[in-house]
């Protein structure tokens, strides 16, 4: 995020040309991080501890069934 709104990079040569490489893949839109997809919509980036509720609540529902990935992942955008 810091590259996208201030162009800052890591010290690290490695880190910083792998920063530069895949930040034309997202976009920031009200302080929020999304990954832009090709005729698509855009998927929020979220961190782990986000990740983690999301997942046990999707697989602690009342008919919760342990999906694949895809399944969970359509589940929660509709």
């Amino acid at each position: 995020m810091e590259y996208l709104s201030d162009r800052k990079l890591p010290q690290d040569d490695q880190h910083s040309r792998m920063i530069r490489i895949k930040a034309p893949s997202f976009v920031i839109q009200n302080r929020i991080l999304y990954k832009k997809r090709y005729l698509a919509p855009r998927l929020r980036c979220i961190c782990i501890n986000e990740a983690e509720y999301l997942i046990n609540e999707m697989h602690e529902e009342i008919a919760g069934a342990h999906e694949g990935a895809r399944t969970i992942v359509k589940k929660k955008l509709n």
